[in-house]
């Protein structure tokens, strides 16, 4: 028998103990009241969380289509760092998906922005986790040379 996705999760401040349906529901509602406010940043932090909860349902595609949603309310910030971190978030899902080839095309994104002086920690990080996915293509001298 199948349990209905209500078990106790981890979640952000405000819904401590809350059930994954019920966050996901609050995410939504939340989603919509800052898309008909125009409120950008607020829709892109709350599309981020809605994206990262799907991602650790397995729901890889609704996974995407918040990173998007939060891609474009971040473009229309002009945010690049924070677009860089989706594009990373991103990047999980196409692993997980075994869409390797966009994977890498979505660090190498993120990497562009953190190629830049003050981004050594992201930019280590955002090396470090591109060269799992060559690992696991099984293309160890690749993954050896994205290394920081």
């Amino acid at each position: 028998m199948t349990m209905p996705d209500s078990t106790p999760q981890a979640t952000p401040q405000g819904m401590p103990g809350a059930t994954t349906d019920e966050l996901l529901v609050s995410l939504t509602e939340a989603a919509a009241v800052f898309r008909r406010l125009g409120d950008d940043r607020n829709l892109a932090l709350v599309a981020a969380n809605l994206a990262n909860v799907h991602q650790s349902l397995s729901r890889y595609d609704e996974a995407l289509a918040s990173y998007d949603e939060g891609a474009v309310a971040l473009s229309r910030l002009g945010d690049e760092h924070s677009l860089a971190k989706i594009a990373v978030n991103r990047s999980g899902v196409y692993l997980s998906l075994s869409r390797y080839e966009e994977a890498l095309d979505s660090y190498a994104e993120a990497a562009a922005v953190f190629s830049r002086p003050g981004e050594g920690e992201s930019r280590a990080r955002t090396a470090i986790q591109r060269s799992g996915v060559y690992r696991s293509l099984l293309w160890y001298e690749e993954a050896i040379a994205r290394l920081p």
